[in-house]
């Protein structure tokens, strides 16, 4: 039984790793018939018992009469490509039940590993258990035996292909785990390039996967976890039959939760998506808007808005029935169905900005929006405000782009640019272009209200910025720009939140600004956390590493940084998602090269999948990173209410515990095993009294009195 998670102001909650499922999935059809369970990650298990996984295979030597069953495991799967299987179900772990009489043996994935165990009960011979190895050699890299709260000694011993365990002295009364870890070679890697949180408080995360066996090189997945990202509950992957890539960017939702999942595909061909609707003539590469039920477990239509040549959607926005998708087109003539082109495009390789709208069904195109000029311009997304839709990016043209521009700064080899369009998408209202003598980008923008709006990026040269600038920091390679931009399209401040090296936006995001509170939120990254923004109040939630994610607090007039948060791991952290402020919480998602060590970080951590490579992180904060928690956990990961002992288990790790009475007579033992993070529940049904209880989570063991 699992409880609800229990996080109080200011505790981060942070999904760590991939937020793609690393158990067994059922096979209903969609492997070989002798493949009970598999992972994404390559192991599989067999109705004759076998285990491969890598280049290893294993047999676990048993009786002839024993079960196979699946167990744990709340997420549900469906892989919506050339073939169709919905809903399939994803266990923790794998049992291979009474394989000798008093003997379990289960099958855990763990990461880049696969953890055994044997479960051996009172009345059960430790004898019996071995792995005999059938191709390849498995490599172990930890061997540990636990009852209850104690470890006890244990070895391996190899005789020819044969591995078995010696086992010092233990007590048989009670449940013995021999606990062994064994490495896989095979990685999955994945990004996150958008997120985005539904009215009932449910964050879903698209990117993309790699490595997926059966399907392409990389394929586009869309996630769904419960508020508190305790739960993974549904996972879709999708795929045309290619096997080039296919990703997902911007995530939006309808009144009825249908979710709308906008990005790119490489499959010209007719099998990525269903009840497909083709607006141009297909290319090499051509942008898409999906739409998928909540539980995504189906693909309700696809709308393919392409030109002969390379089209990318990076954006997506419902709004009473109309879809507004934006991105790049790279043949502004021949793009989508028909199209309006604000300014003089290019060649047919030139990037062009274009936002379209379509009907809430996609099978109706109302419009599309071409802003160009005779060069390349790259729109790094749209923002819908309440009446007007922003298209923003970057230009190699500034003094041609668009039908009329203002330009604020002396402008260089690529500068910032935000356009201006009516909710129709038939009048071009006004663009703006941001500059520098060097390199700007414009990455974000939100509403303020009717007559104001935000604008932030990122310039190369912060000293030449727009025409009027405060830098907080120093300035160094590249810098993070805010602008506040008022009713007639004019800058009221720039602030420039600097450091010696790079400073960032989130990329490969649409949602990058918030407004919360009247402050201005922020999301990026930095090389220097240390120093970017000079003086002003840091909050570090994790470590630290190489490149970092930033989340800044910026005043409502937009001239100063007033604090910043940075929810870190110890390798290079990407933001390359979203950012959502939705009920008082901060919700943020990207890719992470390290890890985020629940250890060190404040709240608990949840690890989905394959923790190796290139992994997608999603979380939240409640206003900051101050480690304030519920009072009865007192910063420790279990609580005794009445009969039950409630542990919190931040990382893979096996939990036992023992219960004595004061004069040190064991009352209760129990030996759960090696357990994936979450929240458990155990009954003790002791009498009342006053006990000790020693609790084993991994290597760490914790002491506690309590009276029942």
């Amino acid at each position: 039984m699992r409880i609800a998670v229990m996080v109080s102001l200011f505790v981060p909650v942070l999904a760590s790793a991939s937020v793609l499922p690393s158990g067994f999935v059922e096979n209903r059809g969609q492997m070989d018939e002798n493949v009970l369970f598999y992972t994404l990650s390559g192991i599989r298990i067999y109705d004759d018992g076998r285990i491969s996984y890598g280049d290893v295979e294993i047999r676990v030597p048993a009786r002839s009469s024993y079960t196979i069953r699946g167990e744990g495991g709340e997420t549900r799967i469906s892989f919506l490509g050339g073939q169709v299987f919905r809903n399939l179900r994803v266990y923790d772990r794998v049992v291979f039940e009474d394989i000798h009489p008093g003997v379990d043996f289960v099958v855990t994935p763990m990461g880049n590993s696969v953890e055994f165990q044997w479960l051996v009960h009172p009345g059960g011979d430790v004898n019996h258990i071995a792995l005999l190895a059938i191709d390849g050699e498995p490599d172990f890299s930890q061997i540990e035996a636990f009852q209850g709260s104690d470890r006890v000694p244990v070895s391996m011993v190899r005789e020819g292909n044969l591995i078995r365990f010696q086992v010092a002295e233990y007590d048989r009364s009670r449940t013995l785990v021999i606990d062994p870890i064994a490495f896989i070679s095979n990685d999955i890697n994945e990004g996150a390039y958008g997120m985005n949180v539904d009215d009932s408080g449910y964050v879903y995360v698209t990117g993309y996967v790699s490595s997926v066996s059966g399907m392409g090189d990389w394929d586009l997945f869309v996630s769904r976890l419960s508020p508190d990202l305790s739960t993974l509950l549904s996972t879709a992957i999708i795929y045309g039959d290619s096997g080039y890539y296919d990703l997902g960017f911007s995530i939006d939702f309808d009144a009825s939760g249908n979710v709308y999942v906008a990005g790119w595909t490489f499959d010209t061909t007719s099998s990525f998506g269903q009840n497909v609707t083709v607006y141009g003539t297909r290319g090499l590469v051509d942008a898409f808007v999906m739409k998928l039920t909540p539980g995504l477990d189906s693909i309700l239509s696809t709308a393919i808005i392409t030109s002969p040549s390379l089209d990318q959607a990076f954006s997506v926005y419902y709004r009473n029935d109309t879809v507004y998708v934006g991105g790049i087109a790279s043949d502004a003539d021949n793009f989508s169905a028909s199209r309006i082109i604000f300014g003089t495009h290019g060649g047919a390789y030139d990037m062009n900005a274009f936002v379209s709208a379509l009907s809430g069904d996609l099978f109706t195109h109302y419009a599309t929006a071409v802003v160009s000029s005779p060069s390349s311009d790259y729109a790094e997304g749209i923002y819908l405000g309440s009446n007007r839709i922003y298209v923003f990016g970057y230009t190699f043209d500034p003094a041609n782009f668009s039908s009329d521009r203002l330009v604020y700064g002396a402008t260089g080899s690529g500068d910032a640019f935000v356009s201006v369009l009516s909710s129709d998408l038939s009048q071009h209202l006004q663009s703006v272009i941001l500059a520098s003598d060097s390199l700007d980008v414009a990455r974000s923008v939100v509403e303020i209200d009717t007559f104001s709006f935000v604008v932030a990026g990122f310039t190369v040269n912060s000293q030449n910025f727009s025409t009027d600038r405060i830098i907080q920091g120093i300035a160094g390679g590249e810098d993070i720009f805010v602008t506040l931009m008022d009713a007639s399209y004019s800058p009221v401040s720039t602030l420039v939140v600097a450091s010696p090296s790079s400073d960032m936006v989130s990329y490969g995001s649409d949602r990058a600004l918030s407004v919360a509170d009247g402050r201005i939120l922020l999301y990026g990254y930095s090389d220097y956390i240390t120093a970017i923004g000079g003086s002003m109040d840091r909050i570090m939630c994790g470590t630290g590493g190489g490149s970092d994610a930033v989340i800044l607090w910026i005043n409502s007039s937009v001239d100063s940084a007033l604090a910043m948060s940075v929810p870190t791991g110890d390798g290079n952290d990407d933001p390359s998602g979203d950012m959502v402020y939705r009920n008082s919480r901060i919700y943020f998602a990207g890719s992470v090269s390290g890890t985020y060590d629940a250890a060190t970080y404040y709240g608990p951590a949840y690890s989905y999948g394959t923790q190796d490579g290139s992994d997608v992180f999603s979380g939240y904060m409640d206003g900051g990173c101050i480690p304030v928690r519920s009072m009865e956990f007192q910063d420790s990961p279990l609580l005794v209410s009445g009969e039950v002992l409630y542990v919190s288990v931040y990382e893979p790790s096996y939990v036992g515990f023992d219960v004595y009475t004061p004069s040190g007579r064991r009352v209760l033992s129990r030996s759960a095993g090696y357990l994936l993070p979450g929240q458990y529940s155990f009954q003790m049904n002791l009498p009342v009294g006053v006990y000790v209880l020693k609790l084993r989570i991994g290597d760490r063991v914790i002491e506690r009195k309590f009276i029942r």
